[in-house]
C-alpha cells in the first residue's frame, strides 16, 4: 500500500560513515605521534519502550435501530504498552585543548511483532458486531461483521537517533565533571500491517504508518568518579525539540470494492530527559569495558485514534493524532578505544 521513507536514516548513515572515516584517519595520525585524544565505543543494549495502543477497531452493541453509541472501552486494543528490541550505538569523540570535547553519538533499534487476535461474534442474533469506519469520518461506508472476526497484526517498530556535542571536563583530585551541549536528533516510526477478516465476508487489509521527527537542542552534564581502577559514571541530558508527525494510512477489502485513505501531518514542542549509569573497567591499554544502563522520558509521542468518535455511523468522527508521554530503558555493554 504505502512505501517507508525515513526521514532520519540518510543522516544516520551519512553521520556514521563519518564516523569511521574520521576514526580510520584519526588511528593512522596517532600511529606518527603515539596520540590517545581520539576515542570510539560501540555496543549493543536491551531497549525497553512504551509505544501507544492502537485500535483501529470497534466492539459495538447493534442490536437496536438507534445510532451507534461508541465509547473508548470499545476500542479493541490490539497492540501497546512495552516492547523490546535490540538497541545498536556508537560514539566518536575528540579530547581537544584546555580539556575542551567534541563527540557524535548514532543509535538504531528495530523490532518486528506479530499479534493474532479473535472478537467473538453474535451472528445469528446480530447483539454486537466487529466495525470500523471510513478514515475521513466523512464518507459513508461503515462496514463490520456479526460474525467472529479474526485480526492479524504485524507490527513494526523503528528508531533512528543522532547527537552533535561540545563541552568541557572539570577534574578535581578524585572527580570529573563534563557540562556540554548541542543538537539532537530522533526518528521514531512505526507501522501496522493488519488483515481483518470472518468466514463470510471479503477480507479486509488495514496499513497504518506513523513517522515522527524530533529536531532540538540539548544540554547535559557528566560525571565521573575513579574507584579502585574502575570508572563510575552519571550522565543527565534534557532537551526541547520541534516534532514533526507524518500519518499516512488506509484499508481496502480485497479487489478494492470499498476504501478508505487518509494522510495528516502535525507539528509539536516534545522534551526528552535522559538519566545514565555506567561503570567502565579497563581490560588493556586504551581498551575499556562499559556496562550501561539509561532511562528515557519523551513528553510527546503520537497515538492514533481510529475514525468513530461520533455516535452518528454514517458521521463517525475522522481518524485523528493525540499526544502522549512515553518512557523507556536500555541496559546493555559497550566497548571503548581511545587512540
Amino acid at each position: 500500500m504505502f512505501m517507508r521513507k525515513p526521514k532520519l536514516a540518510p543522516l544516520v548513515f551519512a553521520v556514521l560513515s563519518l564516523i569511521f572515516l574520521l576514526a580510520a584517519h584519526a588511528r593512522a595520525d596517532g600511529a606518527e605521534d603515539n596520540a590517545t585524544d581520539w576515542y570510539f565505543g560501540g555496543g549493543m543494549s536491551l531497549y525497553v519502550v512504551d509505544v501507544p495502543d492502537y485500535a483501529p477497531v470497534w466492539d459495538v452493541d447493534v442490536s437496536s435501530l438507534a445510532p451507534l453509541t461508541l465509547t473508548n472501552a470499545s476500542r479493541i486494543t490490539l497492540a501497546g504498552g512495552p516492547i523490546a528490541a535490540p538497541l545498536f550505538e556508537a560514539t566518536l569523540g575528540k579530547e581537544l585543548d584546555d580539556q575542551w570535547f567534541v563527540e557524535a553519538n548514532l543509535e538504531y533499534a528495530y523490532v518486528e511483532n506479530h499479534y493474532s487476535r479473535s472478537n467473538w461474534g453474535s451472528y445469528p442474533a446480530d447483539t454486537h458486531a466487529t466495525l470500523f469506519f471510513p478514515l475521513d469520518g466523512v464518507s459513508r461506508g461503515t462496514q463490520g461483521s456479526s460474525r467472529t472476526v479474526q485480526m492479524k497484526l504485524e507490527f513494526e517498530f523503528q528508531q533512528y537517533g543522532a547527537a552533535l556535542v561540545a563541552g568541557k571536563t572539570f577534574s578535581g583530585d578524585d572527580w570529573h565533571i563534563r557540562p556540554f551541549a548541542g543538537l539532537w536528533f530522533q526518528e521514531r516510526d512505526t507501522t501496522y500491517r493488519m488483515n481483518w477478516g470472518d468466514d463470510f465476508n471479503v477480507p479486509v487489509c488495514f496499513v497504518d504508518e506513523i513517522e515522527t521527527l524530533y529536531k532540538g537542542l540539548l544540554v547535559g552534564v557528566g560525571l565521573t568518579l575513579p574507584m579502585n581502577g574502575w570508572d563510575i559514571e552519571l550522565e543527565t541530558t534534557h532537551g526541547m525539540a520541534i516534532a514533526h508527525t507524518h500519518y499516512t494510512g488506509g484499508w481496502d477489502t480485497n479487489g478494492g470494492a470499498a476504501t478508505s485513505y487518509l494522510t495528516l501531518d502535525e507539528y509539536k514542542r516534545a522534551y526528552r530527559g535522559t538519566l545514565k549509569a555506567s561503570v567502565s573497567i579497563p581490560v588493556e591499554v586504551d581498551w575499556d569495558f562499559n556496562f550501561t544502563g539509561e532511562l528515557r522520558y519523551l513528553s510527546y509521542v503520537p497515538r492514533l485514534m481510529s475514525s468513530g468518535q461520533a455516535t452518528n455511523a454514517y458521521l463517525a468522527g475522522p481518524a485523528h493524532l493525540v499526544g502522549e508521554s512515553s518512557f523507556s530503558g536500555k541496559l546493555g555493554l559497550e566497548i571503548v578505544h581511545s587512540f
